[in-house]
């Protein structure tokens, strides 16, 4: 039986609608498909290009870059990688400090935002109202790996303490570099309190000793934190030897002294000496005895050896600072330029030691850096103020040795931390 022709039309007529129904069905889903990973990827390139910028802003800022400066290298980066800030089919938008996240307001990071149009084939009419884009937070924090850095890489009893001896460390760690398996040793009532304490090699104690909390052993050894510090060059002849004592100096009227090289500076006998602003570098002794007393503000001293400017060679004995019996020692690093926070700065290659003994008090504000000496406190000597980052090659603390520090870094050297992105 034959259909009637009305009726076949009919049916092809249907068939014919569901069919162009079908594929219009399987172009938008074969659209939505080609569209979606093109939107992704659209969507990759500017998280990574906002990323980037970010990172190249934070890199400013790390430098010492005004914000200006530090926008312009963000949005020129984007500029590089196809987002020129047109308005029109992008936007790039820098936030320094960021206005959103977990940094808001924080002047050492950088925020970059990029946002255009999506790119598409096929659905252009349900995107074109839309955007895609991305957003990366980068920037740099200040701080230091160790508030007591002990460098020596292979010395035995590194850090040592024994009947007594104590340190303690507030805002800060304690690091020994050393590879020894008595890397860092405590006898006799022996203490050691801080944030945390990492040794490269082991520990040994006995008697009573405490260490707070439980060292972390085998940890990777640091590098030097103030490695790139320029030694300073402080021109004129070498202004020889003073001394200075009771007869020639009171607490009201101390004998002063202007920067400058000297071999031996030796107070004594209720002597006072004052060191006014600037850079100092002592080739000899400075040596504070019998209530002593030598104090600075804005000073930073380089002890060198006999051959400055000419460096120390290495495990050479140079300008080294004793102080005992009752003498103190009170000084406050610069407050700005190259040398701002750093105190005392040993030639990298010397090894006189830095000595504090019979209750000599050392009150400083400043960083420590003695690379190869070793900061040796015994009989009751004690640290009255020290706000300091201590980076030395080795340190005993013996007798009733004391060490109480309690880092600031607003008062230190300023380190800072390699960039990275933290959003």
């Amino acid at each position: 039986m034959r259909l009637p022709r009305n009726d076949a039309r009919h049916e092809q007529g249907q068939i014919l609608v569901m069919g162009v129904l079908l594929l219009t069905l399987l172009m938008g889903m074969l659209g939505l498909i080609i569209d979606g990973g093109s939107f992704y990827q659209q969507r990759r390139q500017t998280q990574s290009a906002a990323d980037s910028a970010a990172l190249a802003a934070a890199g400013a800022l790390k430098d010492g870059a005004t914000t200006a400066v530090a926008i312009a290298a963000a949005k020129e980066y984007a500029a590089n990688n196809g987002y020129s800030n047109n308005g029109t089919s992008n936007t790039v938008t820098v936030n320094i400090p960021p206005t959103s996240g977990d940094h808001i307001g924080s002047s050492s990071y950088a925020e970059v935002v990029i946002s255009e149009k999506p790119r598409t084939f096929f659905i252009q009419v349900v995107l074109s109202a839309g955007t895609v884009g991305g957003r990366g937070v980068a920037g740099f924090a200040a701080g230091a790996p160790c508030a007591m850095c002990v460098l020596s890489a292979h010395a035995h009893q590194a850090l040592s303490l024994s009947n007594n001896g104590n340190l303690t460390v507030v805002n800060g760690g304690v690091i020994v570099n050393s590879d020894q398996s008595d890397a860092a040793t405590l006898t006799n009532n022996a203490s050691i309190t801080a944030t945390s304490i990492g040794v490269v090699g082991g520990t040994q104690g006995s008697n009573n000793y405490h260490l707070t909390p439980a060292p972390t052993l085998g940890i990777s050894p640091i590098p030097d934190p103030l490695a790139a510090v320029p030694v300073p060059s402080v021109a004129g002849p070498n202004k020889g030897s003073i001394t200075v004592t009771n007869a020639n100096s009171s607490a009201g009227s101390p004998y002063v002294i202007n920067p400058g090289v000297y071999t031996n500076l030796s107070v004594n006998n209720n002597g006072y000496l004052s060191l006014t602003s600037g850079i100092y570098v002592v080739t000899g002794t400075i040596d504070a005895n019998n209530n002593g007393h030598i104090t600075g503000n804005g000073v930073m001293v380089y002890y060198a050896c006999s051959s400055y400017p000419t460096p120390c060679n290495s495990g050479q004995a140079g300008g080294r600072l004793s102080l005992s019996n009752n003498a103190t020692y009170t000084l406050v690093a610069p407050a700005s330029g190259t040398y701002q926070g750093l105190a005392i700065f040993y030639d990298r290659n010397n090894t006189a030691p830095i000595t504090l003994e019979n209750n000599a008090p050392d009150n400083l504000t400043g960083t420590l850096y003695a690379k190869s000496a070793r900061l040796d406190l015994s009989n009751n000597a004690g640290v009255g103020q020290l706000n300091s980052l201590v980076v030395v090659g080795t340190a005993t603390l013996s007798n009733n040795g004391n060490i109480h520090l309690a880092l600031n870094l607003g008062q230190n050297f300023p380190l800072t931390t390699s960039t990275a992105l933290v959003e």
